[in-house]
């Protein structure tokens, strides 16, 4: 997590999901990182306000609409117990809970709605803005897109992982100096199985793994690994 006032320059991406609320300029900020080459990803109801919760005029995303390449003309707000779907590389996603109604004006269409009134209408976006992209996610989809989607990003940028984990299994890396910690959470109510890239020690249980090695955790439990 980082904040307004954070350096982007060490950053190869940056996600902000739902950021209602656009500060002073970090609208310009934005533009100077994606320019030079970071890659950006916004979603559904971004730029709405500044940060004295004035709306922002001119059409939305406020003033990502040039970063994104898009604008939004207006919401679909879906019932809890409807969802409208989008196509994303020759597979289905659910759109779910609000989905955009956008044009596009220098993005590239991703991916297209394919229910309601507005089936055809972009549902995830790319702009190519400087020596960068800029990604507008439309709706609210579930986790399989998601974990599809920033693990194709992740290679693209050769972002590196932390391991191997299956559904519901969390890795989080925390570090301070020489030393790193790999919090392991699992969400689930099955032991699972995953695996880290370098050797490590469970602080809890005093256990040694080597790197790739399988490691297990019982159903929402929790390991805390320090790195070698």
């Amino acid at each position: 997590m980082i904040g307004c006032d954070d350096d982007l320059s060490k950053y190869d991406l940056v996600i902000a999901p739902v950021l209602y609320m656009v500060k002073g300029d970090y609208d310009t900020k934005i533009s100077k990182f994606v320019k030079q080459g970071g890659h950006f990803v916004t979603t559904f109801f971004s730029g709405y306000v500044d940060e004295h919760d004035l709306v922002t005029l001119g059409g939305y995303p406020g003033k990502f609409r040039d970063i994104m390449g898009i604008w939004v003309e207006e919401i679909d707000a879906v019932p809890k117990e409807r969802e409208n779907h989008f196509t994303w590389e020759g597979l289905e996603y659910t759109a779910k809970t609000l989905c955009d109604l956008l044009h596009t004006e220098s993005a590239e269409v991703l991916a297209a709605y394919t229910d309601d009134f507005y089936a055809g209408m972009p549902a995830l976006t790319m702009n190519e803005y400087g020596e960068g992209k800029a990604y507008y996610i439309a709706t609210s989809s579930d986790p399989d897109f998601y974990y599809t989607f920033f693990e194709r990003m992740a290679v693209e940028l050769n972002i590196p992982s932390l391991g191997e984990a299956p559904k519901d299994v969390e890795l989080t890396l925390r570090s301070k100096g020489s030393n790193s910690l790999i919090f392991a959470l699992n969400h689930g109510y099955e032991s699972k199985c995953f695996k880290i890239w370098s050797d490590a020690t469970d602080l809890l249980t005093g256990e040694e793994f080597k790197a790739s090695e399988e490691i297990w955790i019982g159903n929402m439990g929790v390991r805390i690994l320090k790195t070698q």
